[in-house]
């Protein structure tokens, strides 16, 4: 995939998590339910770093800026 110059300009400026790059995807905010995200980020995981349970997002909201 090429990105335009804008692309990474928005990458860099806005958010982005470059560590993560080629393996994850960040798709959203969380803009209300930060207790549950940390909740998430104690979850137990296996050697592979991956929750040895599977966690799914139940609902969400697209928000349009």
């Amino acid at each position: 995939i090429e990105f335009t110059p804008e692309q990474k300009e928005a990458y860099m400026l806005e958010g982005g998590t470059p560590h993560l790059d080629g393996n994850y995807t960040v798709f959203g905010e969380v803009i209300q339910g930060m207790k549950v995200v940390d909740k998430i980020q104690f979850v137990e995981t296996n050697a592979e770093d991956r929750p040895t349970k599977n966690i799914k997002i139940k609902s969400m909201k697209l928000i349009e800026k």
